[in-house]
């Protein structure tokens, strides 16, 4: 299937871990970068997630630069702009303003904040990233089935819905060639 997030299919150390505890594994580190409020340390787990894809997982740039970029441009659009124009500061706490005009100001602080909420969401994206391109869909929703006692009708109606997705792509296109021949 096309889209932004696809499984990779490789021989690697991730990729023959087991589903779910790479997805506990992944909500551990979601939460540990939740956590942080700083630039740097985001910053970090950018730089492992990336790590992790090249080095452990050996998923090609391809794979993860469109959605990476995706998130970059909306973080940059939306947390750093908003939080530069928006951002309220502590009481008492001094603020350094960029530029102002009328009631319309700039606040490096703000700058900061919308730069670590992006950083975050980026580190949050790429773990993301991670786990669904290293992660078979089949194998993930047998595992969660298996080991993490997800109801079965459920997790077989799941598998059985995904299983169908290419044919309903394939039914999709079938109908808009016809309307455009049309």
């Amino acid at each position: 299937m096309e889209g932004l997030l696809n499984y990779y299919a490789a021989d690697s150390f991730l990729h023959r871990l087991n589903p779910t505890i790479k997805l506990a594994g992944l909500m551990a580190l979601v939460v540990a970068v939740t956590m942080a409020f700083d630039p740097w340390t985001p910053l970090a787990f950018l730089a492992l997630g990336l790590f992790m894809l090249r080095g452990l997982a050996r998923v090609p740039v391809r794979q993860f630069i469109r959605p990476l970029l995706l998130f970059l441009v909306l973080g940059a659009l939306g947390f750093i702009s908003a939080n530069a124009f928006f951002y309220t500061p502590l009481p008492g706490r001094p603020v350094t303003i960029l530029w102002q005009a009328g009631g319309v100001r700039i606040i490096l602080e703000g700058i900061r904040v919308g730069i670590s909420l992006t950083l975050r969401m980026l580190a949050i994206v790429i773990f993301s990233i991670l786990f669904v391109a290293t992660t078979d869909p089949t194998d993930f929703v047998l595992s969660l089935i298996q080991q993490a006692r997800f109801p079965f009708r459920l997790g077989y109606g799941i598998l059985v819905a995904y299983r169908f997705m290419p044919m309903w792509r394939t039914e999709l296109e079938i109908i808009r060639a016809a309307h455009r021949i049309r």
